[in-house]
């Protein structure tokens, strides 16, 4: 049998504690324990949240560039279309070249809108001037007064610039009950230049 002296040392501490002390102990570890739980899952709660923000921020930035860039396009589409239509009505009023069969298409429509009989057409050279070549046409036409005035409000409404020039009416003639006559004029179109191409070896201005 051991002596009380080395019984009292194998015995451990926890058991020397008087019962209520042990259970003080167990409920001081039991919230220890759950602090410390409560801590990290805060912590991780806490980080998770500010990652979220931080996520968040970084949309709203993405979506601000992403609208602004629609803006962007949105507006230079518009300012485009806006562009080609201008450049579409210019080339329509202006083209870059002569187009005779378009012009005279304009002539014959102005003609069936008014009445008036196309007799005689004829293109004539082209005239250049500093910013824009004429393209004459003679015309000869039949029709009452009411009829040629008609056919030059025709003209004056096509799409295309067309003037008329050096108009001559003569040989009246007595058609029933209308006074038909017969009308020379010169109808001239216009047209863009061609750029000029620069010549090898030439200077550039």
């Amino acid at each position: 049998m051991a002596p009380p002296a080395a019984a009292a040392a194998g015995t451990s501490i926890l058991a020397r504690i008087p019962l209520y002390g042990r259970f003080l102990v167990g409920i001081a570890l039991a919230g220890l324990v759950g602090f410390a739980y409560w801590v990290m899952f805060f912590s991780d709660v806490t980080n998770k949240i500010k990652a979220a923000d931080n996520q968040k921020k970084e949309l709203a930035t993405k979506l601000n560039e992403v609208q602004a860039a629609q803006v962007t396009y949105l507006a230079d589409k518009d300012q485009l279309a806006h562009y080609q239509g201008s450049e579409k009505a210019f080339d329509e009023i202006a083209p870059p070249d002569v187009q005779q069969g378009a012009f005279l298409s304009y002539v014959q429509s102005a003609a069936q809108l008014s009445g008036a009989t196309i007799l005689y057409y004829a293109p004539k050279e082209e005239v250049a001037q500093t910013y824009f070549v004429k393209d004459p046409m003679a015309l000869e036409l039949v029709g009452t007064f009411h009829q040629i005035a008609r056919f030059t409000y025709e003209i004056s409404k096509q799409g295309r610039v067309i003037n008329l020039e050096n108009i001559e009416l003569y040989d009246p003639k007595l058609d029933h009950e209308d006074l038909k006559m017969h009308v020379r004029c010169l109808a001239t179109a216009f047209h863009r230049p061609k750029p000029k191409t620069a010549q090898p070896g030439a200077p550039n201005k």
